[in-house]
């Protein structure tokens, strides 16, 4: 059970995504976690040398410790929340 689930919340809010949406190389920037929420079209991000597919309809908890890259060859309309852990418990996720 957690008890302590504090965050702080660092930016959120809704993009409208396309080939510009294109980082190869994580900066201190995406050192957070991330709730996207695609509604339409889809992208991917790369973790751990493995691309995954973000599509519309589901909720992704993306680690940005993590976060290799991330694309969108053509569409991706999504709302986003970026934060950190002000718990503990949260930090080792």
């Amino acid at each position: 059970m957690i008890e302590n689930f504090n965050i702080l919340f660092l930016l959120g809010g809704y993009s409208e995504c396309d080939q510009q949406w294109w980082n190869r190389n994580a900066s201190e920037a995406d050192q957070c976690f991330k709730l996207y929420f695609p509604i339409e079209g889809h992208g991917k991000i790369k973790i751990r040398g493995k691309w995954e597919a973000l599509l519309p309809d589901h909720i992704y908890f993306i680690s940005g410790f993590e976060l290799e890259a991330q694309q969108c060859d053509q569409l991706l309309n999504t709302y986003w929340v970026h934060f950190k852990p002000a718990s503990i418990l949260l930090t080792y996720l």
